[in-house]
């Protein structure tokens, strides 16, 4: 029997089974072709990863933040196709306070689920709006929960727990549950 050489791989195969060896070898990725690659988040290319620093260098082209600088001036009273200069001026101007205001919102991390869901429609942080409906002064004594303080008249909420004055109004005032099984008062 006599062996024949991939052009490939370089490796020996029978003469009965080189050819499908090589239609195998073309037509599937090797391991050695992937071997220090990886793949880039931007355009999803395999990359080497000796060079893959210098590719996100020519891969990534950053979006320029919108400022005052990317509107360009133009000469007080220019006359452009019917608007005058004053009138680009002052939508320019109107779209640069929109864009702070919306970065102001942005950095003020308003965008944090949890923070929506604690403000009503007018941006107010959520609470219980009489908290004398949902709590009444006891004279049990005991710790309570949340500033784990021995306390001489508790008061109990509606579904039952224990807490001082102090912790339970500043909860209430902020909150809407309560803070040991979060039932919604």
């Amino acid at each position: 029997m006599t062996h024949t050489k991939c052009d490939n791989c370089g490796k020996d195969f029978p003469d009965e089974e080189i050819e499908n060896h090589k239609l195998y070898c073309l037509y599937t990725i090797q391991n050695s072709e992937l071997e220090n690659l990886i793949p880039c988040e931007i355009c999803n290319q395999l990359i080497n990863f000796d060079s893959y620093h210098q590719h996100l260098l020519t891969c990534y082209r950053p979006v320029p933040s919108l400022n005052s600088t990317n509107f360009p001036r133009l000469a007080s009273n220019t006359y452009l196709g019917g608007y005058y200069n004053q009138t680009i001026s002052t939508s320019a101007n109107t779209l640069l306070n929109n864009i702070r205001s919306v970065n102001s919102i942005l950095t003020n991390h308003l965008n944090d689920y949890e923070n929506l869901l604690d403000l009503n429609d007018n941006n107010h942080l959520l609470g219980t709006e009489n908290i004398s409906e949902v709590i009444e002064a006891t004279e049990e004594d005991g710790i309570c929960p949340i500033c784990t303080e021995n306390i001489c008249g508790l008061y109990k909420t509606k579904c039952g727990h224990l807490f001082c004055e102090e912790c339970i109004k500043e909860w209430l005032s902020e909150n809407k549950k309560c803070p040991v099984c979060m039932k919604e008062f």
